[in-house]
């Protein structure tokens, strides 16, 4: 909260917080031409269709899937969950992350 009035929009939200979000969902669309994208799969805006799934004839994966959010448009790659999986261990996921509820 600011006690200055100015910080606030004409709807009582910071005005900062907003531009973070801005800024943030801005990023967001910039990086999902290919990050949200299936790695495995095909056609479609997301490299998804459930006739052509992954294992299918004609239907490969991505070589980097790392750089994906989903594998095959359900599952979440490696990378993802690794990332989760920290983010739950160490924070900032779980509050209290789960690394220091444990020591507690």
């Amino acid at each position: 909260m600011s006690p200055n009035w100015i910080d606030y929009d004409s709807l009582g939200c910071l005005r900062a917080i907003n531009g973070v979000a801005k800024r943030h969902n801005m990023l967001l669309r910039f990086a999902t031409n290919d990050l949200l994208k299936a790695c495995c799969g095909t056609g479609g805006a997301y490299n998804w269709n459930a006739s052509a799934i992954c294992a299918m004839p004609g239907v490969v994966a991505c070589k980097n899937p790392s750089a994906s959010v989903s594998w095959d448009g359900v599952h979440y790659t490696e990378a993802i969950n690794n990332y989760i999986a920290k983010g739950w261990i160490n924070g900032p996921y779980a509050d209290l992350p789960i690394l220091a509820a444990i020591r507690n």
